[in-house]
């Protein structure tokens, strides 16, 4: 799959969910072709766990528009995208947090809006928001902005400085005597999996299969029912000469999604069963 389609699903996620977290290409070895969604065990989570957000989210500007805390104006929203935005600018009328913000500037992003992006990441920098250092929302906007507009250098070193923070930040925490504690009720944050998996991309587009491999791994450790990912993982195995480390990718990715067009032709190549 090429870093255009990621991008491009990167998108769609934003604009028909702008509350979700930020989720979120390669020249050789090839991408592995979209899965069907319905497919992944993974994704279907995943899927639950957004609508439960967006109710949550929903709810919470019902509210503030019955209150008159914001008011979103439907008749001024005529497209996914208009709506995604002001959806995303209402978050930040309620709460003005690091997460909200990173959310609206992913949103911009999304929207080609790039020097808007850029604005409210500086913005929000400059209010010292006592959430960043929970999800790095704001860094993680930052790097894939650069992302967006092509500069895979500046990209690899941002989304390297997001997870980078999100490390020191996670086992801070989690090695400290606070109560409640975040990092060991709720573990990673899933930006740091989800910066390695771009990171992937990244180092695919610019021809380090090593280092891209380093970065599947950790994908993988966050997620490890995602046929995708193991699927790619695979891939890129295969790539470097690493033919039993495929195949047993290859038969993974199977394990979730059977009919997985991409695994199982990379599995004949590898000459596994």
């Amino acid at each position: 799959m090429s870093m255009q389609q990621k991008s491009d699903e990167l998108k769609l996620d934003t604009r028909e969910d702008a509350d979700d977290r930020s989720k979120v290409a390669a020249v050789a070895p090839p991408r592995p072709k979209k899965q069907s969604a319905g497919n992944d065990p993974y994704i279907r989570a995943l899927f639950g766990i957004a609508a439960l957000a967006v109710i949550g989210a929903l709810l919470t500007v019902i509210f503030a528009v019955i209150f008159g805390v914001v008011s979103l104006d439907p008749g001024r929203a005529e497209t996914i995208e208009e709506f995604a935005m002001k959806q995303a600018g209402a978050f930040v009328e309620i709460n003005q947090s690091a997460e909200n913000y990173g959310r609206l500037a992913l949103t911009q992003i999304a929207n080609s809006r790039y020097i808007e992006a850029q604005q409210t990441i500086n913005m929000a920098r400059a209010m010292n928001l006592p959430d960043e250092e929970r999800n790095q929302a704001l860094e993680f906007a930052y790097a894939y902005l650069a992302l967006e507009q092509g500069d895979t250098e500046a990209a690899i070193e941002r989304f390297e400085n997001t997870m980078r923070q999100l490390r020191e930040d996670f086992d801070r925490m989690y090695n400290s005597t606070a109560s409640p504690n975040w990092a060991r009720a709720a573990g990673m944050h899933p930006n740091y999996y989800t910066s390695a998996y771009m990171l992937a991309l990244a180092y695919g587009d610019a021809g380090d299969l090593q280092r891209k491999l380093e970065m599947l791994d950790i994908a993988v450790e966050g997620n490890p029912h995602a046929a995708d990912l193991l699927t790619d993982r695979g891939l890129t195995k295969l790539e470097l000469g690493d033919t039993a480390g495929a195949i047993e990718d290859f038969n993974e990715a199977l394990r979730f999604v059977p009919d997985d067009a991409t695994a199982l032709e990379g599995l004949e190549r590898a000459g596994g069963n």
